[in-house]
Formats: structure tokens, C-alpha cells, sequence
């Protein structure tokens, strides 16, 4: 019973051996590389939280035009067929918005320069139809779109930010670098 005993104890002392002699040969990530990793990808998610939350105050300023379309539309004097027809431009804008994978200047530019376009159509379509002093709510949601304008350009600016730090982070590891805006 004592030799079994024996016996057990040296194959259970020869497997442990054997299975961690294996595992000492495999790579195991350097103390720094850990941290690095670690690091590497808490600044990844800070840059793509920044870039989701410019698309979420991007997509409440195109919330806003199409409620300021349809105060216009409530007013009966209001050009209903210049109302769709801006409507409809305002989803194909969206549809040409940048991405991640995308952005550049010329994209950049242009959705810039259309969505501006928009905003002063809907200012021109509201000027040039009669008693529009009488839907109050039309421009408080005009200042709500033209200050959402003016956030997107700081909302970038604090995506740049995270995405500059975690490019330079990884520049070493010539990885892919995050798109930033400044660059452009």
C-alpha cells in the first residue's frame, strides 16, 4: 500500500513538473507589455467613446432640423413641397456621414459644407415664409441645431485628443492609428 501510495505521489510530482516545464516555454507578455496592452486599449475606448458621443450630439442637431421642418410645416403658409424636399436631403446627408474607417478631408468637408447648407435652408425657408413669429418653438430649435453645430467642432476636438494620445502610444508598435481631425 505504501509503494502505491509512492508511486502516486511521484506521477502527480512528475505531471506538475511536466506540465509546468510547458507552460514555461510558452510566451508569457512582458510586466511592461501588460501594462502597455492595458493602457493601449483604455485609450482606444476613450477614443471611440468621444466618437460616439460627437455622433449621438451630430444625430440630435439632424433630430432638431427635422423638428424645425416640421414646426414649418405646421404653419399653412409655409412651402410644404421645399419642406419634403429639404427633409429628404437631410437622409441623404446622413447617409454621406464620415466613419471612422473613412474620415478625410474631402469627406469631412463635405458633410461639413452640406450640413451647413441644410441649417441655412431651413433659416432662408423659415425667413421667407409669413408669420412664422407665430410658432414659437421654431427658433429656440433653431438655436438648439446652431449650438449643436458649434459642440460638434469641440466634441471633435476632445476625440482628437484621445485619439492623439493613444496613436502616440502606439506609434512603436506601428499598429494602426486612430484618424484625427487636426490631421486632416
Amino acid at each position: 500500500m505504501k509503494a502505491y501510495k509512492i508511486l502516486a505521489l511521484t506521477f502527480s510530482v512528475f505531471i506538475f513538473f511536466f506540465t509546468s516545464c510547458g507552460n514555461a516555454n510558452k510566451k508569457q507578455p512582458k510586466e511592461g507589455q501588460a501594462t502597455t496592452n492595458a493602457q493601449e486599449q483604455k485609450l482606444k475606448n476613450e477614443a471611440k467613446q468621444a466618437w460616439d458621443k460627437m455622433n449621438k450630439n451630430d444625430n440630435a442637431k439632424f433630430e432638431s432640423m427635422k423638428s424645425a421642418l416640421k414646426q414649418l410645416s405646421y404653419n399653412p403658409k409655409a412651402d410644404t413641397k421645399m419642406v419634403e424636399k429639404i427633409n429628404k436631403e437631410i437622409e441623404n446627408v446622413l447617409m454621406l456621414r464620415y466613419t471612422i474607417e473613412n474620415v478625410n478631408l474631402s469627406t469631412l468637408e463635405n458633410y461639413d459644407n452640406l450640413t451647413t447648407a441644410l441649417i441655412d435652408r431651413i433659416d432662408s425657408l423659415a425667413e421667407a415664409t409669413p408669420d412664422m413669429g407665430k410658432y414659437g418653438s421654431f427658433h429656440p430649435i433653431m438655436q438648439e441645431i446652431r449650438e449643436a453645430d458649434e459642440k460638434l467642432m469641440y466634441d471633435r476636438l476632445e476625440y482628437d485628443k484621445c485619439a492623439k494620445k493613444y496613436n502616440e502610444l502606439i506609434v512603436k508598435d506601428k499598429k494602426q492609428k486612430l484618424p484625427v481631425f487636426a490631421d486632416l
